[in-house]
């Protein structure tokens, strides 16, 4: 899968992977399977002080893939993200 999402990624901010911690967020910020808004690819919740690693932060997106503390990989907004 991430082979898959990597080839749509353009203009990295970063060479390497980094760790953010969730902040901001209302009741969760949600982990989706593809760098957009839509209610059917959320595949989890993570809630403000949860540490994740940045795979990945393209400077034209507002989504970064992320790998949660679970391991499991997905897309995040990056406004609730530092």
């Amino acid at each position: 899968m991430r082979t898959e999402l990597k080839e749509n990624t353009l203009n990295f901010v970063t060479g390497g992977s980094f760790t953010a911690t969730v902040t901001g967020t209302t009741n969760y910020l949600a982990v989706r399977t593809k760098p957009i808004y839509n209610q059917y690819n959320e595949i989890e919740g993570l809630h403000n002080g949860t540490k994740v690693t940045v795979l990945e932060a393209p400077s034209d997106s507002w989504y970064w893939l992320i790998q949660a503390p679970d391991g499991s990989v997905g897309y995040a907004n990056k406004r609730f993200l530092q």
